[in-house]
């Protein structure tokens, strides 16, 4: 996954080909927490950033697994939805 992941985005998708995995990196400065939602074929992630003042960037990885009737991924940072910065399939 390292050898495909681009250090210069700030928000990645990476799908697993073949399988119903993706995952999504998130790099940010402070601390995130995460929820997520299901509603029909929408999957909504809400990252939230606090404490921001930290200057060190930090990676977060995190693994979703997709249902077959789930065609939406609408990530939401602070609450405004964000596009991706680069998809790549592995």
């Amino acid at each position: 996954m390292q050898k495909v992941m681009d250090e210069k985005s700030t928000l990645q998708l990476l799908n697993v080909v073949d399988q119903d995995v993706s995952y999504i990196i998130f790099r940010s400065k402070g601390t995130v927490t995460v929820d997520l939602e299901t509603q029909n074929n929408t999957i909504t992630i809400k990252l939230d950033v606090t404490n921001e003042q930290d200057n060190a960037i930090k990676q977060h990885v995190y693994k979703l697994t997709l249902e077959p009737h789930h065609d939406t991924i609408d990530i939401q940072i602070n609450g405004k939805s964000t596009s991706i910065d680069h998809v790549t399939g592995i």
